[in-house]
């Protein structure tokens, strides 16, 4: 006859239980010590059950995880991995709680459990979305990892995925090093690598062609990218090149680039219609070559308007009222449209500002400046718009508080300029032709224009100090 446990002598199994409810109850130190106590047990038992012990070292990985112990986390994976190599699952979890301290051995964790199931989706997937959340100091290092592992491991196309992204990313400050990268994925045999992978790194390289003022190659590269595997994304880079080559050939062959702004427009128009944002850029900037600005404004409106949440839609309608037609009515109507639901996206709260602003509609600009204000980590180019525009609506006003708005300006835009003339390719500079627009039929008092254009002019000339501005500030 079986015995029955004794309750107060519990065998290892039962206290394993026992803590994995306590888990579940999110009793998380009580089942730390219980895990403890089940592998003590379990260990000094006269047959230590291993299948038990790699499952509670399972558990308390799990368990320690949850309470951001990674370190402890990542001692009871490896031991675990020491009883049984062959758990994918646990390669796994132990790279994740490695990352965020060290994301090359994150790579190597996976890298060695691969071998163990060299086919497996899990782990490739795994590793590829760690790649994709390198810091370029450590792609490198993770470069050389894959590239030692070649031989015996089919990681090509994770290599090639870290050389693509350290040459995307290299291609605007040291080309040299980004050549390098590209023909390091040039060197592996091309059918290891999937159509879609292959693709991305032929457009990477048209990329670099462009980038050098050679948009016939970058416009064939783009091409022969295509034929590897067509996309919205090759589609839409094709029309942006097209747009480049044409703005380049404006006044020495202004029939070409007329040819070329229509063939942006043609193939970038129904992407823009199914709403992919990739190509709304080349959209509405071919649109306005060819004096097609109405006929852009409809299309986005039309998507604004089926797709609220489409942000790049927005703002590529704001860009078209406000920068082409120079529709400021437009610009505030699509405003008070789009930030009855306000968006997180600062950039377009400033843009609704900015078009109360310039329709003169002072309170509603206050009141989207107040959004604008709560976000914490604003960057130094939003901060410095924000501070502007609130400077210009006390300075219009006669506010008492406008000369310490404007110290607050010449601060903060200071600081932008100081920044954007570091690292200018960081920076996509805010367009101010709505403004210069409506300062020239505004009713302020020419000096107060004078003032306003001064500080737009401060904006669009990174090298010039605020000297400038000072000196307003003390006369004022």
């Amino acid at each position: 006859m079986r015995r029955s446990p004794d309750p107060d002598h519990p065998d290892s199994k039962t206290v394993y239980l026992l803590a994995m409810a306590q888990s579940a109850a999110l009793q998380y130190q009580e089942a730390i010590a219980t895990m403890k106590r089940a592998q003590l047990l379990n260990s000094s038992s006269a047959n230590p059950s291993r299948q038990l012990g790699i499952d509670i070292l399972n558990q308390l990985g799990r368990v320690y995880t949850q309470v951001g112990d990674n370190s402890a986390a990542i001692a009871s994976y490896t031991d675990s991995l020491g009883m049984d190599p062959a758990q994918r699952d646990i390669y796994l979890r132990k790279a994740d709680a490695v990352f965020p301290s060290s994301p090359v051995q994150a790579i190597r964790v996976l890298l060695d459990g691969l071998p163990h199931d060299p086919t497996s989706s899990e782990i490739r997937v795994a590793m590829r979305e760690d790649i994709s959340k390198l810091k370029p100091a450590n792609r490198e290092p993770v470069a050389e990892i894959l590239q030692a592992a070649l031989p015996k491991l089919p990681v090509a196309e994770e290599y090639a995925e870290v050389c693509g992204y350290a040459a995307a990313d290299l291609l605007y400050t040291d080309r040299d090093r980004a050549i390098i990268y590209l023909q390091r994925v040039a060197a592996l045999r091309q059918e290891d690598l999937a159509p879609v992978t292959r693709n991305w790194v032929a457009r990477i390289q048209a990329g670099d062609y462009w980038q050098q003022g050679e948009y016939e190659k970058a416009y064939n590269a783009t091409l022969a990218a295509q034929k590897i595997f067509d996309d919205s994304i090759t589609q839409a880079q094709l029309s942006d090149i097209e747009v480049a080559w044409a703005e380049s050939q404006k006044e020495s062959n202004p029939a070409k680039a007329r040819e070329l702004f229509k063939r942006a427009y043609t193939r970038s128009k129904p992407l823009v219609i199914h709403g992919k944002e990739e190509a709304y850029d080349s959209f509405a900037k071919a649109g306005h070559m060819l004096d097609q600005d109405e006929a852009s404004r409809e299309v986005f409106a039309q998507l604004v308007k089926t797709t609220p949440d489409d942000t790049n839609a927005a703002r590529a309608l704001f860009l078209i009222c406000n920068d082409y037609l120079l529709d400021l009515q437009c610009t505030y109507s699509t405003a008070k449209k789009i930030l009855a639901t306000p968006p997180g996206d600062i950039g377009l709260q400033l843009d609704g500002v900015e078009a109360a602003v310039l329709t003169g509609n002072y309170a509603q600009a206050q009141q989207w400046l107040a959004l604008a204000d709560k976000h914490t980590e604003t960057d130094l180019m939003h901060k410095a718009v924000a501070n502007f525009y609130r400077f210009w609506i006390a300075f219009a006003q006669d506010s008492l508080s406008s000369k310490q708005d404007f110290q607050h300006l010449v601060t903060s835009l200071g600081s932008y300029k100081k920044s954007r003339a570091a690292t200018p390719l960081q920076f996509e500079p805010w367009w101010f032709k709505g403004a210069r627009h409506a300062l020239d039929s505004s009713t302020l008092p020419p000096g107060k224009k004078d003032v306003l254009l001064k500080i737009i002019a401060s904006f669009d000339d990174p090298g010039q100090d605020t000297t400038v501005l000072i000196q307003l500030v003390q006369q004022m």
